[in-house]
C-alpha cells in the first residue's frame, strides 16, 4: 500500500489495521468535505466576477456542477435553476429573457 508522505504521521504507529483504515477514512472524508464547500462557493460566487457574460457563466456553471457530482454531490435539474436563480444579481435577470 503507497500512503502519500503527509499522511504517515497519523498511522506510523498505529498497528490495528482496522483502526489504520478508519484513521485514513476520516482524514480523506475531511478532504471531500474542503473540496465540497470549495466548489459550492465557487459556483455562489460566479457572478461576481468582472464582465462575466451568461454564456461563461452557464459553462463555468456546468463545469462545477459536475465537478461536484463527481464527489456525490448531485444536482437535480430543478435545483440547477433554483441555484442559478438565487445566486443572480435580481437587476441581471433581463439578460435571459
Amino acid at each position: 500500500m503507497h500512503v502519500k508522505e503527509n499522511v504517515v504521521p497519523y498511522i506510523l504507529d498505529v498497528e490495528d489495521p482496522k483502526l489504520c483504515w478508519s484513521l485514513l477514512c476520516d482524514i480523506y472524508k475531511l478532504k471531500d468535505i474542503s473540496k465540497v464547500i470549495y466548489l459550492k462557493n465557487k459556483l455562489n460566487l460566479l457572478w461576481l466576477l468582472e464582465e462575466i457574460n451568461v454564456d461563461f457563466y452557464f459553462e463555468s456553471f456546468k463545469s462545477l456542477i459536475s465537478q461536484l457530482a463527481r464527489i456525490g454531490i448531485n444536482y437535480m435539474p430543478c435545483e440547477e435553476l433554483i441555484e442559478i436563480l438565487m445566486n443572480k444579481p435580481i437587476n441581471d435577470y433581463n439578460n435571459f429573457v
